[in-house]
């Protein structure tokens, strides 16, 4: 039998670790995945492929750019800083935009933004190691577990945010279910 739960889908845009993460309101974090490539240190040495690849989500900054930012970024010249602040407002739409890599479909509760395939892949086999090792947060999720999480959509980009408990900024997403064991993730 297959369930839909509501949880929330957040992207950590730290500069060092920048990841996203899948977490329930009472299960807590239930997978987080690193995306190094949002670094500071991959954005500013990125090869040209990258750089082009980054520019058609629509970030306009090179790697000279985000590394010359950053380190003249200083609270007490306004200028600095509110150019820094354009970078990382900028890296994160960035990451937005690869993370919720496909358009919207028809607003039925499915078709919301949906993932990016290898990341939902990552998110899915995190979840479901975390669930085989912690009966209590498969509890917490679904009363009727053991269970195995099958996909993650419906990212809702339009509905309020919510923060993680680690203070992830966060949209509501349904994570499907089944109580069944299947060959793979999917």
């Amino acid at each position: 039998m297959g369930l839909g739960f509501r949880c929330f889908l957040g992207i950590d845009d730290s500069w060092e670790d920048p990841g996203v993460q899948l977490w329930h309101p009472t299960g807590g974090t239930l997978a987080r995945v690193s995306l190094p490539q949002f670094s500071l240190k991959s954005l500013s040495t990125a090869d040209e492929e990258a750089q082009r690849y980054r520019q058609g989500f629509g970030f306009d900054y090179g790697n000279y750019d985000v590394g010359y930012i950053y380190r003249t970024s200083n609270p007490d010249d306004e200028r600095a800083w509110d150019r820094y602040i354009e970078l990382l407002d900028a890296r994160r739409a960035l990451m937005q935009s690869w993370v919720h890599m496909y358009d919207p479909g028809p607003p039925d509760g499915f078709g919301t933004c949906a993932l990016e395939d290898q990341l939902e892949e990552q998110l899915l086999a995190e979840t479901n190691k975390r669930l085989e090792r912690e009966p209590d947060l498969s509890h917490a999720v679904s009363q009727r577990g053991p269970w195995r999480a099958l996909w993650v959509d419906g990212v809702n980009l339009a509905a309020d945010p919510e923060y993680s408990p680690d203070g992830v900024f966060s949209f509501p997403a349904q994570l499907h279910i089944s109580d069944r064991v299947y060959a793979s993730s999917r």
